[in-house]
């Protein structure tokens, strides 16, 4: 179930809600005259009364603004090579519960499927976002892999030499982490990463699945760095 719903529009004192967000209001048995949370997914949260739930609008009257300005420090950029949808599903939605930024995903020489749209994505982010509570929605992007910044970026690969423990005590404002596809990086992409001087981190002798070596790493950053402690400000 939603605890906050993504806004279509507001004027004034007066906001309104897609079909999609309406169909959420029926979902969740939400009635005329209640009061609930709308998003922008850009930073504000709108306390709203449900005037009117039309067929395929609905209409409500804003009650009170507030500006939430989150600061889950370091920043994390999550770059991923594109996998089965899936798998890949299960880690954006956890990422965005994780808190992360901005999500890019790459098209890797061995991945097995190939994506140029994002709408899915896009829906799955704001989705997640809206389970989760999170107002600033993370920014979403494909990317060519050889565009991947090198400044505060952690490669993860079997073949790497790097400790996450050690990266990780620099206590960097942003942090840019980077996953192969479910299927590896190629050996070019490898080579590529070692030619160009990324720091490219080991996590051990235990197999993970793609997903789980993000989630892994996502954890322990936000553990290391205490990034969900901080208290939601709000304005």
């Amino acid at each position: 179930m939603p605890n906050v719903f993504l806004l279509d529009s507001f004027s004034g004192e007066y906001a309104c809600l897609n079909e999609e967000e309406c169909a959420h209001l029926r979902s969740v048995r939400v009635r005329e005259n209640e009061v609930i949370n709308v998003t922008d997914g850009k930073g504000k949260l709108f306390e709203c009364i449900v005037i009117k739930i039309n067929k395929k609008t609905a209409d409500l009257k804003i009650l009170k603004i507030k500006n939430i300005h989150c600061s889950f420090l370091p920043e994390i950029n999550l770059f991923i090579g594109a996998s089965k949808w899936d798998r890949m599903q299960m880690l954006i939605e956890k990422a965005v519960e994780h808190r992360v930024s901005s999500i890019f995903v790459f098209n890797g020489e061995k991945s097995t499927f190939k994506y140029d749209d994002q709408k899915k994505f896009l829906k799955l982010i704001a989705e997640s976002s809206k389970q989760s509570f999170l107002c600033n929605f993370p920014k979403f992007s494909f990317i060519n892999i050889k565009d991947i910044p090198l400044k505060n970026t952690l490669v993860f690969d079997f073949q790497g030499t790097s400790s996450l423990k050690e990266e990780l005590k620099k206590k960097l404002n942003s942090l840019n982490i980077v996953f192969g596809p479910d299927t590896g990086f190629s050996q070019n992409e490898k080579k590529f990463f070692h030619e160009t001087f990324f720091s490219v981190v080991n996590l051990g002798n235990t197999v993970f699945r793609f997903e789980t070596a993000a989630l892994y790493v996502l954890s322990s950053i936000n553990y290391e760095y205490e990034r969900l402690q901080k208290n939601y400000p709000l304005e």
